[in-house]
């Protein structure tokens, strides 16, 4: 669901220079409408590769995925941080089958299925937001969603033995490496930190939600 009262408590003070939250702040100039017309119930398992989450969703939207899930970020990516965007909403799902998968030290565009061949960016500026190696960036990805998708859509259970952490190691290669997380806890990210992180892992609640709404 669209969170369209932490964007209204947000945006409105929010830092714009950081790009992520600018263009999720794009949602507040939509037309009014129905937010339960972008549901699906056709959908059965979603991957979302370096998405905007922190405030199009927050906590309480992403707590609504009932599907299996998989979020895949990147560690250098300059548009949609990983922390913020991946890393910290992947503590929110609360559906029992989520996984982050972690290219580094990969960039935003890496996943690009034209591998940047039509960037209209200068090569320099485009090897920075993609970072290294998109090529095989896009190699993971692409292992990643067919042992995913076999296992959830294409009923393969045989598939399932491949989603965990060794098989995200075993194919990891030079000059990227691909980590795969089942379950991640405040705790166990707080002491990746080494004290305490630099924005909160879960954002204050909503006004509706402390008046009890």
């Amino acid at each position: 669901t669209l969170n369209l009262e932490r964007l209204s408590l947000i945006c409105p003070r929010a830092n714009r220079l950081n790009l992520s939250i600018g263009l999720q702040c794009l949602n507040q100039v939509l037309p009014q409408f129905d937010v339960n017309l972008l549901k699906d119930p056709r959908i059965k398992a979603a991957i979302a590769i370096n998405p905007l989450t922190s405030l199009v969703f927050g906590p309480e939207g992403m707590a609504t995925i009932k599907v299996p899930t998989m979020v895949i970020g990147s560690s250098r990516d300059l548009v949609t941080p990983l922390v913020p965007e991946q890393m910290h909403p992947f503590l929110w799902l609360k559906t029992p089958e989520k996984y982050l998968g972690v290219v580094v030290p990969s960039g935003h565009t890496a996943a690009d299925a034209t591998g940047g061949d039509t960037n209209p960016l200068p090569d320099s500026i485009a090897a920075t937001i993609s970072g290294p190696a998109p090529a095989l960036a896009r190699e993971y990805i692409r292992a990643l969603s067919l042992v995913f998708m076999q296992t959830y859509i294409g009923d393969r259970p045989e598939y399932r033995s491949y989603l965990n952490a060794a098989y995200a190691r075993s194919i990891s290669r030079a000059p990227l490496e691909l980590n795969l997380i089942q379950s991640l806890t405040p705790t166990q990210l707080e002491q990746a930190y080494g004290g305490s992180p630099p924005i909160p892992i879960f954002p204050a609640p909503l006004p509706s939600a402390a008046a009890g709404k």
